[in-house]
């Protein structure tokens, strides 16, 4: 689905050192108004370096009238969001088939079957992770190794 939006006004209101607020006034293919309000990042000049919306469903929009600022007239193509969310759950395709997995775990018939296809993992900090711990012990050993050209 491709629609036309004209950019009336932007309004940019700084929050903070590095997050700002973006307003854009838009005006549809059918004349109607509407206003689209995203917080924007800050570089260290103050500059707005990228976007994100409070709702999903408006991402696409907001990031590409964002991208597309200097523009006064904005064609954005839904399709592919449209295949990946879901408006009635506002979800996207991946949110939805993690929940489902993770339901499945909870189930015993099935839990052996997705622990062969999934690994699940809690979220831990780095240092327990013990991956991460044995790394960072291989680290001083790789700095022995000799370097080519090297006698030894």
């Amino acid at each position: 689905m491709l629609k036309t939006f004209m950019i009336e006004k932007i309004e940019e209101e700084v929050c903070s050192d590095s997050t700002g607020k973006m307003t854009f006034h838009l005006v549809d293919e059918n004349g109607g108004c509407r206003r689209v309000t995203g917080m924007t990042f800050l570089d260290k000049n103050g500059q707005p370096q990228g976007i994100s919306s409070q709702s999903k469903r408006e991402l696409p929009l907001i990031e590409n009238l964002f991208s597309d600022r200097h523009k006064k007239v904005v064609d954005i193509e839904f399709d592919h969001f449209n295949k990946v969310y879901d408006r009635e759950l506002d979800k996207t395709v991946n949110e939805i088939a993690y929940e489902k997995v993770l339901e499945m775990e909870k189930e015993k018939k099935l839990s052996y079957r997705i622990a062969r296809f999934f690994k699940i993992t809690p979220k831990e900090p780095a240092s327990e992770n013990p991956v991460h711990q044995a790394t960072m012990q291989k680290a001083p050993e790789q700095s022995k190794s000799a370097t080519p050209n090297s006698p030894e």
